[in-house]
């Protein structure tokens, strides 16, 4: 007996190593102490099975009955559901000897070798458990007769807790990892929306035209309420930086600011984003997410191009803004949530209320208190002071500089309409700073077409739609048609590309036309 111990228990020694040494991969771990494993006790197969929401899969396979077909088969929910026999045996959590044919039968199928066992021989099974949590299974096959006796059981089930240590060790390890890494991003997020709004605020307040400070008076009154805002205007207006400041100068100033663009994702995923999903809810859906709402909850979400959230998505929205609730994707239960809701759109949604694009009960919960960005050719005497907040914040982005706008370069620039706004302005600036690496003056290229002031009212007012569609021409023209890329259109325009594909299918432009 002395003879038969002393092999065994060196085995244990190193899989119970393996265990402590707590790999940086399952996988690995899997793999190593597997080998060991199968050396502690006697086996023409053994094989580990993982439980997962997907029903049971191989993850390891060794011995003389082992193929390479059985590693990685995968047994479905359903599938696994039937197998009566082996839930039992999980379901018991002991060591078993399998002895019952139709049991046999079952561990075959959910091996994906019905072969594997055929012939006389005995069968030992051992659930494996990492924590509290039932994770899989062990399989050891011996064609010898009487090989797993009441010693082999004991070894097996002491292998079967090493291995279950091993493995919950490193899914805590992978666990701490991604929280140290979600940690140390939020930190980075909130250390540069502390800057972004600091920026909104102080951008807004250091306006001189008469129509800027009417909007930021309008806007601190709104703050100290909790009522939703609908913030409209043009392309490019700075209607995300009336939101942050809205954001700081409200009681919710040192909860979350989270944003969504409604446009930048596929309607399929705009809602899981905003309301979060459940394990399962859909194809890969690997795991529980909060979604943009309860992230936000005691803050402000700002809903930017409201105006193309899909109909379904809207009813939920309408939910939440009446009563502070909703179900996750997937799940019957209620969230509750206290989240001040901003909305941006620069499209009329009255028109797409008309059209039937819009929920009018939405519109009307939205616009309680709306907010209108003038275009930047509406306030010309604020370039001054907006090229002095961009350079500054340039400066303190790059570690470079400082800059500055020479005087008649700021007069052509008062001079110039910015049918791009204030995106245009911070794009123009860019390109000259890329020109003037260390510091100094810039020098500011303007297109000449539009450098002096409109008077008087056109023949023709354009509708911003119209307005928008050329914007977006000028710019496809420009780079022949490519919208990817630092050199394509969406970069030309500050745009993300997923949303400068929205807004040319929404008015009917394809990248060919312009190639």
């Amino acid at each position: 007996m002395d003879s038969k111990k002393t092999p065994i228990t060196e085995d244990m020694l190193e899989v119970a190593e393996l265990a402590a040494a707590v790999s940086d991969r399952e996988d690995e771990l899997l793999r190593s102490g597997f080998d060991a494993l199968a050396d502690a006790l006697p086996s023409d197969l053994a094989a580990f099975m993982e439980l997962d929401p997907g029903g049971m899969v191989v993850r390891a396979a060794t011995g003389e009955r082992a193929t390479a077909e059985m590693t990685r088969h995968r047994t479905g929910v359903d599938r696994l559901g039937g197998l009566s026999l082996l839930q039992a045996v999980l379901a018991g959590r002991d060591c078993h000897v399998a002895t019952e044919p139709e049991l046999v039968d079952q561990i075959a199928t959910a091996l994906g070798a019905p072969q594997a066992l055929a012939g006389p021989g005995e069968t030992l099974l051992v659930p494996v458990a990492a924590g509290e949590n039932l994770i899989g299974l062990l399989l050891f096959y011996s064609r010898a007769q009487a090989a797993y006796g009441p010693e082999e059981l004991r070894i097996a089930k002491l292998c079967g807790s090493l291995i279950g240590l091993g493995i919950l060790a490193t899914r805590q390890a992978d666990e701490v990892e991604r929280y140290r890494d979600i940690v140390e991003e939020r930190n980075r997020i909130l250390l540069e929306e502390v800057d972004a709004e600091t920026d909104a605020c102080k951008a807004l307040e250091r306006c001189h035209s008469r129509i800027m400070r009417r909007l930021v008076r309008l806007a601190k009154q709104v703050a100290v309420t909790d009522a939703p805002i609908l913030i409209t205007g043009e392309t490019g207006t700075g209607k995300e930086v009336v939101a942050r400041a809205v954001h700081s100068w409200s009681r919710r100033a040192d909860a979350p600011f989270l944003q969504l663009n409604c446009a930048a994702l596929p309607e399929n995923l705009v809602e899981s984003e905003l309301f979060g999903h459940i394990k399962g809810a859909f194809s890969g859906a690997e795991a529980d997410r909060p979604g943009r709402f309860r992230a936000s909850d005691g803050g402000t979400i700002l809903l930017d191009e409201v105006g193309e959230l899909p109909l379904a998505v809207q009813v939920k929205l309408l939910r939440v803004l009446q009563e502070g609730s909703f179900q996750p994707v997937g799940s019957d239960r209620t969230v509750q949530v206290d989240v001040r809701v901003v909305a941006a759109t620069n499209v009329d949604l009255e028109q797409a209320v008309d059209s039937g694009r819009f929920r009018e009960d939405l519109f009307y919960r939205l616009h309680v208190f709306p907010l209108t960005v003038p275009p930047l050719r509406e306030r010309l005497e604020d370039i001054d002071s907006l090229v002095g907040q961009i350079l500054e914040r340039t400066t303190r982005r790059t570690g470079r500089g400082p800059w500055t706008v020479p005087p008649a370069a700021l007069q052509r620039m008062a001079r110039y309409d910015w049918p791009g706004n204030v995106r245009e302005l911070v794009n123009t600036l860019e390109r000259a700073r890329v020109l003037t690496p260390a510091g100094g003056n810039l020098e500011i290229e303007l297109p000449k077409r539009s450098t002096r002031r409109r008077r008087g009212r056109p023949a023709k007012w354009v509708t911003l739609k119209e307005h928008e569609r050329e914007y977006i021409e000028q710019a496809l023209i420009a780079t022949a048609g490519k919208v990817y890329g630092a050199d394509g259109a969406a970069a030309l325009l500050g745009l993300p590309p997923t949303t400068l594909q929205s807004r040319m299918r929404r008015h009917g432009l394809q990248p060919d036309q312009f190639k």
